[in-house]
C-alpha cells in the first residue's frame, strides 16, 4: 500500500482504483467545563471540529464514510453534547445516511478541561476523480472571513460547513482549500507550491491575510473569475477576490 502526505491529509493508495483519504482535528480548553479557557456551548464545540475536517475531505472531493471521536472527557453530560454537534454537521453536508460514526471517552479519570480529536476517512475513485488542482491565470476568492475564540462563539455568520458541498460543486471551481489557524497568506503558499505557481494579490484586500481562521471559519477558491463571480452571486455568496495565480 503507498502511503503519501498530501498538505495536512494522508493519503492511502489501496490499489491502482482506490485511495482512502484521512484527515483529523482537535480542540482544548474551548467548551463549558471549569478549566476551560473560552467558553462556548459543547455542541458548537462538536459542529465545528468536526467540521474541519469533513470540509478538508470534501475539499480534496473525497467521500467522507467514517468519522471518529476520540474525547478526552467523559460521555455524560459533556461528551452526548459535543456528539449531538458532530451529528448536526454531519447532517449539514448531507452525509447522514453515508457515514460510520465511532469513538471512545474517558470514563475512568474526572476532567476539569474539554479536549477533543476528530478523525475522518474518505474514500476516492481514481478512476473518475479529478484531482483538484490550481492553474496559471486562475483567480482565488476567499468565502468566509477567519475568526477565532470568541468571535465564532459570538458570530452570526453562516459557518461554511453548510455551504461547502454547494461550493464545491459550482461550474468554475478548480480547487478549494481550508483555511485554520495558519491564516490566509500560509495557505496561498502552500496553494503556490503543490502547484508550482506565483500569486499576485490584488491591491487593498478587504481581510487579513495572516490572521488565524480558527476551526476553518473560511476557505480559498481557485478557478475562473468570471464564471465563479456569476455563480456566487446567483447564490447569494459574499466573496472577497484576493488576486491570481502566474
Amino acid at each position: 500500500m503507498k502511503v503519501e502526505k498530501f498538505r495536512d491529509l494522508t493519503l492511502l493508495y489501496q490499489n491502482e482504483d482506490t485511495m482512502m483519504v484521512i484527515a483529523c482535528d482537535t480542540c482544548g480548553a474551548i467548551g463549558m467545563k471549569e478549566g476551560d479557557v473560552v467558553k462556548a456551548n459543547e455542541e458548537l464545540v462538536g459542529y465545528l471540529t468536526a467540521g474541519v475536517v469533513l470540509i478538508e475531505l470534501l475539499a480534496f472531493r473525497a467521500k467522507p464514510i467514517i468519522l471518529v471521536n476520540n474525547f478526552c472527557i467523559e460521555m455524560k453530560p459533556t461528551g452526548e453534547r459535543i456528539i449531538s454537534g458532530i451529528q448536526k454537521a454531519i447532517i449539514d453536508c448531507g452525509l447522514e445516511k453515508d457515514i460510520v460514526f465511532t469513538g471512545s471517552t474517558e470514563e475512568n479519570m474526572p476532567t476539569s478541561q474539554t479536549s477533543i480529536g476528530v478523525t475522518g476517512i474518505g474514500t476516492i475513485d481514481l478512476k473518475t476523480w479529478i484531482k483538484p488542482k490550481t492553474y496559471k491565470g486562475d483567480a482565488l476568492f476567499l468565502i468566509g472571513r477567519p475568526k477565532v475564540g470568541l468571535e465564532i462563539v459570538n458570530s452570526s455568520d453562516p459557518f461554511i460547513i453548510k455551504m461547502i458541498s454547494n461550493i464545491s460543486n459550482i461550474s468554475g471551481v478548480n480547487e478549494i482549500l481550508p483555511v485554520g489557524s495558519k491564516g490566509i497568506d500560509y495557505e496561498i503558499g502552500e496553494l503556490c507550491k503543490s502547484n508550482k505557481l506565483e500569486f499576485n494579490y490584488r491591491e487593498n484586500v478587504a481581510v487579513d491575510v495572516n490572521k488565524s481562521a480558527g476551526p476553518v471559519t473560511c476557505i480559498l477558491v481557485s478557478g475562473q473569475e468570471e464564471i465563479l463571480i456569476n455563480n456566487f452571486t446567483e447564490q447569494d455568496i459574499e466573496y472577497f477576490y484576493l488576486g491570481d495565480f502566474s
